[in-house]
């Protein structure tokens, strides 16, 4: 019931229900990820996060504001751009994951390779540099805001809570369409794009592959 800190708080601005809304959102966040070691528990804590409130839309992200000039920039910035470094590069992991999906936030994740398409090096190997596809533009921008906490991450861990037998309303796929499209459009997607891209049956929730930890791990992972 107090007051917040007002343009001194770079993530809310000193709004208090949105910190109250993060809150219960961390909370949900840590009591899925108690679920294997103690599944009573987690139900305890991620029903009661969520009968509180938790984040319901992308304007509820918890953003970090760094600036467009040092010493406030973004640390990928740093690394990547004022160094003068250019020895990183994409990695062949998430490309050959990404690629085969037609995921629409491959160009807003990376740059065009030297082929024109998206290719990445070997992780942990040396990559030639002007081979592969680098971060995209708006990953390396030096004010890109730090991604504290997240609506996608939240819709996921309620799409696994509904399947843990949580009471936590609505349904797995309903919460896998939101966590999804709310990826999408963080990035920079539409809503075309995702629509597009969840009618696909190997993203599907009802027809993709494998149980569902490995269908909302591996599109939780992707966002």
């Amino acid at each position: 019931t107090d007051a917040g800190y007002g343009s001194a708080d770079i993530i809310y601005g000193g709004d208090i229900d949105s910190w109250i809304l993060f809150a219960n959102s961390f909370k949900l966040k840590m009591g899925i990820t108690l679920a294997d070691a103690d599944d009573a528990k987690a139900k305890s804590v991620v029903e009661s996060a969520v009968a509180a409130g938790v984040f319901s839309s992308n304007a509820d992200n918890a953003l970090f504001a760094y600036k467009s000039g040092p010493p406030n920039t973004n640390p990928i910035w740093v690394d990547l751009v004022q160094s003068g470094r250019k020895d990183f590069v994409a990695n062949k992991t998430i490309i050959d994951i990404m690629s085969p999906l037609n995921d629409p936030r491959i160009p807003l994740y990376f740059t065009n390779d030297f082929a024109g398409g998206y290719s990445g090096g070997n992780p942990g190997a040396s990559s030639n540099y002007t081979t592969f596809s680098k971060p995209s533009l708006q990953i390396i921008a030096a004010d890109f805001p730090g991604l504290l906490l997240s609506y996608d991450e939240v819709e996921f861990d309620l799409a696994e809570a509904v399947e843990r037998g949580y009471n936590v309303g609505g349904t797995a796929l309903q919460h896998y369409n939101a966590a999804v499209t709310a990826s999408i459009l963080y990035w920079g997607g539409t809503t075309t794009d995702a629509t597009a891209y969840l009618a696909q049956p190997s993203v599907n929730y009802l027809t993709a592959t494998g149980t569902y930890r490995q269908k909302i791990g591996m599109q939780k992972w992707i966002a």
